[in-house]
C-alpha cells in the first residue's frame, strides 16, 4: 500500500491567541492511511523537528497551544500508513511554514504561572499525588503542552519551558511535611523548578505559629528528596522526587487541608481547596487583612487578678477592648499586638503590678498574658507604664472571631487607669490630650 497515494498540500499556519492553527488539503487514497503527523522545529530543517501530535487522515486542521514567548516555529506534516510508511514532507524538508503565536492579554509574562495548565491532587494508599494537568484535565503532551515562565536570575530576562508529558510528585504515607499534630489545618505549597530545561515539582508547608519560611521567586531553591518511605517531616523544607540544588522556581499554587489529617502523615483524604498561583495571589507570611481597635480615653477598673500561678479566667480584671475579625482561611495565622498604657494607684508590691490578658470569646481561659508596673520607688507610683503582648496562633476558623483584652491589679484591690496619670486623677483630663493610646491590633497572615 503506497502511502504516496495520499497527497498532502497547501499547508498554512495561522497565529492565534496563545496558539497556532494548521490547515491543509488532502487527496488520494486514504484506505490504508493511519494518521497525519504534525512536526515543528525552531530551525528550518525537518531533521531537527519534533512530533507535536497527529490527527486522523480525514482531518485537515490541527491547533497547537504554544506560548508567544516560545518564539517562532517551522511546521511540516506527513502521512503515515499501517506499515509505518510515510509520504513526502509537506512542505519540503527545508521549506517549513513559519509562525509565532500571538500574545494572550493577561496570560503572558508573569501574570499567570501556568499557561494552559492547572494543579490537581489525588490520594491512594494513604499517599497524596500532586500533578500538573492541562486546562482540559489531561496530562500535557507535545500537542497540548503546559507552559511555565521562569525568571533567569543571572540575565534578568525570562524563558518559557514546555511540559509535554505527565508530571507529578507523590508525598508518601507517613510523610507529614512538618505538621505532626493530628487534625491540624495546613497548607501545602507546590512549586516548579527549572531543572536544566525540564520541570520538576516540589512541595512543602511554609508557616507555623513561630516561623515563616518565605517563597521568594527572585532567589534559587534547593530541595530534599522525598524518599518515598514516609520520612519527609521537616517544616519549611521543600521536597521533590530527587534532591535539587540552586534552581530557578515558580510558585504554582497551594492546596488546603482545612480539617487536617486524622492521623498526621496519613493522606487518606484529599485537599478540599486548590488555588492556582497568579497575579495578586498572597504568598506565605504576607499580610491578608488587619483590624485595629485603640483608644486614648480615660478608662479604669478595680477588679483584681488572682490567678498568678494558674491561668487567669475572664472574670478577673476588667475588659477594656473587644475586637472581632473574620479570617479568610482557618489555616492562616492571626497575630495579636496589644499595647496598654496604664497605671495603678497602689503603693506596695504586688498590687502596683498590672496584669494584661488576652481572651478568645469561645474560652474562659486567657490565651496570653503579660505583667508590668512601676518600680518600688513610691515616687513612680501612678505614672503610666507600657505593657505589650504579642501573640500568634492559627485562626482555626473562617468565621467571625472575637477577642477581648482585660487588665487588673495583681492579687489585691486597686484601680487600674488607662490614658491618665493617676497622680493627676482629680483633673479628669486624659494624658497628652487623649493621644496616649492603648489598643489591640489583629493581623491575618498567609500560611
Amino acid at each position: 500500500m503506497p502511502v504516496g497515494s495520499v497527497t498532502l498540500s497547501g499547508l498554512a499556519v495561522a497565529p492565534g491567541l496563545g496558539q497556532v492553527v494548521l490547515t491543509w488539503a488532502t487527496s488520494g487514497l486514504q484506505a490504508f492511511a493511519v494518521a497525519t503527523e504534525i512536526w515543528a522545529s525552531q530551525t528550518n530543517d525537518v531533521t531537527t523537528a519534533a512530533n507535536f501530535g497527529e490527527v486522523a487522515p480525514s482531518v485537515t486542521t490541527f491547533t497547537r497551544i504554544v506560548s508567544p514567548q516560545a518564539g517562532a516555529f517551522y511546521y511540516w506534516i506527513r502521512s503515515r500508513d499501517i506499515l509505518n510508511g510515510y509520504s513526502a514532507w509537506q512542505p519540503g524538508p527545508t521549506s517549513g511554514v513559519q509562525a509565532t503565536a500571538n500574545n494572550i492579554p493577561g496570560l503572558t509574562g508573569q501574570n499567570f504561572t501556568l499557561i494552559n495548565g492547572t494543579i490537581t491532587s489525588s490520594v491512594a494508599g494513604n499517599a497524596v499525588t500532586l500533578a500538573i494537568k492541562t486546562i482540559a484535565g489531561s496530562d500535557p503532551s507535545p500537542a497540548d503542552p503546559v507552559i511555565i515562565t521562569f525568571r533567569n536570575n543571572s540575565t534578568g530576562v525570562y524563558s518559557d519551558v514546555a511540559i509535554t508529558a505527565a508530571l507529578n510528585m507523590t508525598v508518601s504515607n507517613g510523610s507529614n511535611l512538618g505538621v505532626s499534630t493530628n487534625s491540624q489545618p495546613f497548607r501545602v505549597w507546590l512549586c516548579a523548578l527549572n531543572n536544566s530545561g525540564s520541570v520538576a515539582l516540589a512541595v512543602g508547608v511554609r508557616t507555623s505559629s513561630t516561623q515563616v519560611f518565605p517563597l521568594n521567586e527572585d532567589t534559587l531553591m534547593s530541595t530534599t528528596a522525598e524518599g518515598g518511605a514516609g520520612g519527609a517531616d521537616t517544616l519549611g523544607t521543600m521536597y521533590s522526587t530527587s534532591a535539587l540544588t540552586d534552581k530557578q522556581f515558580r510558585i504554582l499554587g497551594y492546596m488546603d487541608w482545612t480539617s487536617g489529617l486524622a492521623t498526621a502523615g496519613v493522606w487518606n483524604v484529599n485537599a478540599d481547596h486548590r488555588i492556582l498561583s497568579g497575579s495578586g495571589t498572597k504568598k506565605p507570611g504576607e499580610l491578608v487583612q488587619s483590624v485595629s481597635n485603640r483608644s486614648g480615653a480615660k478608662q479604669s477598673g478595680a477588679t483584681q487578678v488572682t490567678s498568678v500561678s494558674g491561668v487567669p479566667t475572664n472574670v478577673e480584671g476588667d475588659q477594656y477592648f473587644s475586637t472581632s475579625i473574620t479570617p479568610t482561611s482557618a489555616i492562616n495565622y492571626l497575630q495579636h499586638d496589644i499595647q496598654i498604657n496604664g497605671a495603678t494607684d497602689q503603693l506596695t508590691a504586688p498590687s502596683f503590678r498590672v496584669a494584661v490578658m488576652l481572651f478568645q470569646s469561645t474560652s474562659a481561659n486567657a490565651i496570653a498574658c503579660n505583667m508590668g508596673g512601676a518600680t518600688d520607688d513610691l515616687a513612680a507610683v501612678g505614672i503610666p507604664v507600657t505593657i505589650p503582648i504579642t501573640y500568634r496562633a492559627q485562626a482555626m476558623a473562617a468565621t467571625a472571631l472575637t477577642f477581648t483584652v482585660r487588665a487588673g491589679c495583681v492579687l489585691s484591690g486597686g484601680t487600674v487607669t488607662f490614658g491618665l496619670n493617676c497622680q493627676f486623677a482629680a483633673a479628669l483630663n486624659e494624658l497628652f490630650g487623649g493621644t496616649l493610646f492603648s489598643g489591640h491590633q489583629i493581623q491575618e497572615f498567609m500560611a
